[in-house]
């Protein structure tokens, strides 16, 4: 499947986005190459694999949750400190 210059024009209009005419055959050279892989995974045979649920846990499963006090606020003068504008941003 291949996406026309227009359509090209169209989605990138929406996503406010300005290409020139150079980036836009690009763009439709490349959504053939993705278009493609959608297509084969569309036809991949899933029967008997269960969904996944979500991100896999970083931590570790064997790890005991032990609950922790919170530090707290801490000693206040470890706070950050008022600062000058750099580069145009605006004071803390």
């Amino acid at each position: 499947m291949k996406i026309s210059e227009q359509e090209v024009e169209n989605i990138a209009h929406l996503a406010r986005l300005k290409m020139d005419d150079k980036q836009r055959q690009a763009l439709c050279g490349h959504s053939v190459i993705f278009l493609g892989y959608m297509d084969k995974l569309a036809h991949v045979d899933v029967n008997g694999v269960a969904p996944a649920s979500g991100a896999p846990r970083l931590c570790p499963m064997s790890s005991e949750n032990v609950p922790q006090t919170s530090p707290g606020l801490g000693d206040p003068a470890n706070a950050r400190k008022k600062t000058t504008t750099i580069i145009g941003s605006p004071a803390w």
